[in-house]
């Protein structure tokens, strides 16, 4: 198992838009200084990282192709689930 540390924005979208459904079950712990990790199987991030691409070229950008801040906040969380 992998922690990953998440930002507010990024805490959002996952809870908002991709924890809900597909990933429903893995868990997020809140911790003292107000931020959000996530525990994940290599398997797990994986399979999100690959969803986050699929949402990033669906709703990243914008009509003239130019990351939006829906697209910054995804492409971070991209980042992140590469390292795990």
């Amino acid at each position: 198992m992998k922690c990953i540390k998440l930002t507010n924005n990024e805490y959002e979208y996952l809870t908002n838009d991709v924890l809900k459904n597909e990933f429903a079950n893995i868990p997020i712990k809140r911790t003292v200084s107000l931020t959000y990790e996530l525990f994940v199987s290599e398997e797990d991030a994986d399979a999100i990282r690959d969803f986050l691409g699929e949402r990033l070229q669906m709703e990243g950008f914008d009509k003239n192709y130019n990351l939006t801040q829906k697209g910054a906040i995804i492409e971070a969380l991209i980042d992140k689930f590469f390292c795990v």
